[in-house]
């Protein structure tokens, strides 16, 4: 090999440790950052309490005023006793229950009721009383009872009667299936009779009815975010 190419192959072998032993430099010399300062126990406690408070709260609850999946049947039990809780405290009551789904709640009384099932459109009207449920609500519910009265006797109206359906609650399930047709409902002694039209009312003291009717929706609930 001749003495020139020699030479600068040992010069590049050269600038290449140079290279190296300056990264190397670079490196070991870096400035080290300081470690941030680990949180106190008081801190982290105040931290878990900020967002178990936070997740207390149901994400949201939206609600029916003056409405209420009556007394019985998805209320669970054991009930809450009057004055025991405010609306927030049945709100934290309600998550804080396993297979609680929703709550009733009347102001006046300050009564808190958990539902163990909210799927359902059968609200009842009930004054005084708040209907929370998750989810989208319906539109409209059956209205307050027309007692000693029906509806228009046009045959191509109603559809009934339905002997089997003897009762409020018999029947309500019976109008909401044929949600399409069914504006309202007659109950005698005959049974469940389904109304397309209710319009007209008519004297009829072996009846009471009930009609559908547009729902007041509330403002709901919301969770606050931590802060």
């Amino acid at each position: 090999m001749e003495p020139i190419t020699v030479l600068l192959v040992l010069c590049v072998i050269f600038a290449v440790l140079g290279a190296l032993v300056a990264v190397a430099y670079i490196v070991l010399n870096k400035p080290v950052q300081p470690e941030a300062p680990l949180l106190s126990a008081s801190q982290v406690q105040e931290l878990m309490n900020k967002y178990n408070s936070a997740a207390s709260l149901p994400v949201h609850y939206s609600n029916v005023l003056n409405y209420s999946l009556e007394h019985e049947g998805h209320v669970m039990k054991p009930g809450v006793p009057p004055n025991t809780l405010n609306i927030y405290g049945c709100n934290n009551y309600c998550n804080g229950t396993a297979g609680c789904q929703g709550f009733q709640f009347n102001a006046t009384t300050n009564t808190c009721e958990l539902l163990s099932n909210v799927g359902n459109t059968f609200y009842t009207y009930d004054q005084g009383w708040n209907l929370f449920v998750t989810g989208t609500v319906a539109d409209n519910a059956m209205d307050s009872q027309i007692s000693s009265q029906g509806f228009s006797a046009d045959p191509s109206k109603k559809k009934g009667p339905i002997v089997d359906a003897t009762t409020y609650e018999e029947c309500v399930p019976y109008c909401f299936s044929n949600a399409t047709t069914c504006s309202g409902f007659s109950i005698s002694s005959s049974g469940c009779t389904l109304f397309s039209d209710v319009s007209v009312q008519v004297p009829d003291s072996t009846s009471n009815s009930w009609k559908l009717g547009p729902i007041q929706h509330g403002s709901g609930l919301s969770a606050p975010s931590p802060s």
